[in-house]
């Protein structure tokens, strides 16, 4: 398994970028919640770091059955709090 590192000042440059791509966003084109395959593709993590990140209690999430969702608005709001400006 490769594992990447980060320096603190990469992960807030690319926390900016997130941002500012949610910002631009048509209001999520109407969805109010992400799947895991969305937040693979938007922000580039891996399954592993989605578990990671639920298991530490640091992205919100709800789950219906056996699927995960993370709602929209809490994670820009998490995505937000943890910007550095």
């Amino acid at each position: 398994m490769m594992t990447t590192e980060f320096t603190t000042e990469q992960l807030q440059n690319l926390l900016l970028k997130i941002l500012e791509k949610l910002e631009t966003r048509d209001n999520h084109s109407g969805k109010k919640y992400y799947r895991n395959k969305d937040l693979k593709i938007l922000f580039g993590v891996s399954s592993n770091t989605i578990i990671k990140y639920r298991e530490e209690g640091i992205l919100p999430y709800t789950i219906l059955g056996e699927i995960y969702l993370y709602p929209i608005i809490e994670v820009d709001k998490m995505l937000k709090k943890n910007a550095s400006h």
